[in-house]
This record gives C-alpha cells, sequence and structure tokens, in this order.
C-alpha cells in the first residue's frame, strides 16, 4: 500500500477517534454534571477509552516521527484503533440525557383533596450536580399542565423508594384557592428530606420553603 495512501487512513482514524473519546467523557458524565463512574462506564474507560487514547497518541507521533520503516504495524494500529472508536462510540454509556436532554424521575400522581389538581414530584438530572425538582401539574377541570420548579436541595437525595404504595410528597390546600403546601413525606433522602415543606402559589408559577 502506498505511503500517502497509508497516511490518509490514519489521519482519517484520528479524526474518528478524537471525537469519539470526547463525545464517550461528555456521555459519560453528562457534560461533567456526573459525580462518578458506574460499573458499567469504568469497564468501558478500561477496555475501549485508554486504549484508545494510547493508540491515538502513538498514531500522532507516528504521522509527526515518519511512517516508513513501520507501514505494517502502523496499518494493524488504524485498523484496531478504528475498531476501538467504533466501540466506544456505540458504548451504552453514552447518552444525551442528563446533559443535552433533561433526565426525568417521577413520582407516582396523586390528586389533591379538593379533588381540583392531580400532582406529582419530578426529579430532574438526579444525582448529578446539576440536579433539581419541580411539581408537576395538571388541572382536572381544564386539563391545563403545568410545572413548577421547587426550591428543594437535591444534592440531599441520595436514594429514592419507588412503587405504587410510596408516596414522595402530599399537596394541602390553604384558605386560599391558588396556594397549596407540597410536603415531602417518604421515599426521598433516606429520611433526610422527610416533612420538608414548600408553599406553592400556582397562579404565580413560584414555590418557596414553608417553615410552618
Amino acid at each position: 500500500m502506498p505511503l500517502k495512501a497509508i497516511k490518509i487512513i490514519m489521519y482519517i482514524s484520528i479524526a474518528v477517534s478524537i471525537p469519539a473519546l470526547i463525545f464517550w467523557i461528555l456521555g459519560t458524565t453528562a457534560g461533567f454534571q456526573r459525580t462518578g463512574l458506574d460499573l458499567l462506564s469504568t469497564v468501558v474507560l478500561v477496555i475501549h477509552w485508554i486504549p484508545t487514547l494510547v493508540l491515538t497518541i502513538y498514531v500522532v507521533l507516528s504521522l509527526k516521527n515518519g511512517i516508513s520503516d513501520k507501514v505494517k504495524w502502523n496499518i494493524g494500529v488504524v485498523i484496531v484503533l478504528a475498531f476501538l472508536s467504533i466501540q466506544l462510540f456505540s458504548s451504552p454509556t453514552i447518552n444525551i440525557y442528563g446533559w443535552l436532554e433533561e433526565r426525568v424521575t417521577s413520582g407516582n400522581i396523586h390528586t389533591t383533596q379538593d379533588d381540583r389538581f392531580e400532582y406529582r414530584l419530578d426529579l430532574i438530572n438526579v444525582f448529578q450536580r446539576n440536579s433539581s425538582a419541580r411539581l408537576f401539574l395538571r388541572d382536572l377541570e381544564t386539563g391545563e399542565e403545568q410545572s413548577i420548579a421547587l426550591p428543594m436541595n437535591t444534592r440531599r437525595v441520595t436514594g429514592f423508594f419507588q412503587g405504587p404504595q410510596i408516596t414522595w410528597i402530599t399537596m394541602e390546600s390553604t384558605e386560599l384557592p391558588y396556594l397549596y403546601v407540597v410536603r415531602v413525606v417518604d421515599g426521598l433522602g433516606h429520611l433526610v428530606l422527610d416533612n420538608e415543606a414548600y408553599k406553592v402559589d400556582i397562579q404565580a408559577g413560584i414555590a418557596v420553603i414553608y417553615e410552618g
């Protein structure tokens, strides 16, 4: 194979491997918002990411220093690098949720005691630095849906329970028809957040911490 053709193939392999490495890092860490790697990501790191990085560096240095005496070796390296890059791109640890798109974990749907609203708690990007919480509402009379951000410190949610009998929050009516009190009652943060409450103004679409 002509040396020029080998160089072109090597440049193409670099053009594939570098985006693969970058995209894997961003996807696995959710844009550096996740606090650590899970078991699957660690395995991919050892089997694919590190070898891909090492071979990419080797190809770059070979192009810089000359490849005339190592033609067959470089062809083999490029083939392996291309295979690893494709595997890295197709890794199940790469996803767009948690950074390019929200990753939403929802509690059960409940109905307020005054039968005006259906509601649930949505945890956004839970277990990440950019996590947050919001109250989802559906007006039972009009069908209108609304989401209101809650001032919950979701970094304290170290785990949660889900199931048909698990009630993360309750929503209590007050004397004012547009004002409700939302309380965390079970299943979040291993009791850390239990009994924390928020006053929710549905008209204004805002919520504040409630001390009552």
